[in-house]
């Protein structure tokens, strides 16, 4: 696992420790779904995984309190949609298995 300070550098002390401890645990399952959900889009997972903690660093003040791990997936699948949507091609698979994505995270 990849050592959290590098993640958590130069933010505020208790976003740093907020994440440290309800995100990165996660990280090993959000890599198997990038790899997964990503390679349909030729994308690299840790390259998506940047960009989803980016993503949830800008926005985790207004969601702290919401769960972590829901958080996370629904900003990465959100990630997903959005290159998606930008991409020229794009399998119906693809489309149909985000968002039977969405769905299980809905469940959970």
């Amino acid at each position: 696992m990849v050592s959290r300070w590098r993640y958590c550098a130069g933010v505020d002390e208790t976003l740093e420790d907020w994440f440290c401890r309800e995100i990165l645990p996660y990280e090993a399952a959000l890599m198997r779904y990038l790899a997964k959900k990503g390679s349909a889009l030729n994308l690299d997972a840790q390259d998506l995984r940047n960009e989803v903690y980016v993503r949830i660093l800008e926005s985790a003040d207004h969601v702290k309190s919401a769960g972590a791990r829901a958080f996370l997936f629904s900003t990465a699948r959100n990630l997903l949609v959005d290159l998606a949507r930008r991409s020229r091609v794009v399998s119906i698979e693809f489309v149909e298995d985000l968002e039977a994505s969405n769905v299980l995270l809905r469940i959970q």
